[in-house]
């Protein structure tokens, strides 16, 4: 009986003597560790943005410029591409027509998030939007990032980074239910 050592497994002659199971192994093994590759190299290209009680995790090419005297900004994603980001009272809410706009809630840092992407990518809103994220004592903040007609990449990008939003020294308010009085 022969056994084969770990560098004679990647030479021709001896793949060619193993199993079929043992090849399945070696080339599953093979594979995870190139998707554990791509995923550092992916994570090595992000920058966290701290934008105060808010931070967002985007890729590094991405420049943030702050609009003076109001809670918003911009993100410079490639020529001629923006994101609007605005934080404060007074947000658009991102209504988008459902015909051409897949919307859907989801929790994120455990806070209630409405998010919309076009139908067909370039064509429309692609954002997220939080109600009523307290802010110290005020209750009435609103958090809005949007894009609008990004490509297809800048679409992507965007939906990932809306999952590493963290609210640090914030905190989500429920919403109050509206009750109606009866005459």
């Amino acid at each position: 009986m022969y056994i084969l050592l770990p560098w004679e497994l990647v030479s021709r002659n001896s793949i060619n003597n193993l199993t079929a199971m043992t090849k399945l192994v070696f080339i599953f093994c093979l594979a995870c560790v190139a998707c554990n590759i791509s995923q550092e190299k992916e994570s090595l290209k992000l920058q966290r943005l701290d934008l105060g009680d808010i931070s967002i995790e985007v890729p590094r090419a991405w420049r943030y410029t702050p609009v003076l005297g109001i809670s918003a900004g911009f993100l410079e994603v490639q020529e001629g591409e923006k994101v609007s980001i605005n934080y404060g009272p007074y947000c658009n809410n991102l209504h988008t027509d459902p015909s051409t706009h897949d919307i859907n809630f989801a929790l994120v840092d455990d806070k209630g998030a409405k998010i919309v992407r076009p139908k067909i990518s370039g064509d429309g809103f692609t954002g997220i939007y939080f109600e009523n994220i307290k802010n110290g004592n005020t209750t009435d903040f609103k958090l809005l990032i949007v894009g609008l007609n990004v490509s297809p990449d800048t679409e992507q990008s965007l939906l990932r980074a809306f999952k590493t939003l963290t609210f640090e020294q914030s905190e989500y308010v429920q919403p109050q239910p509206v009750s109606f009085i009866a005459d």
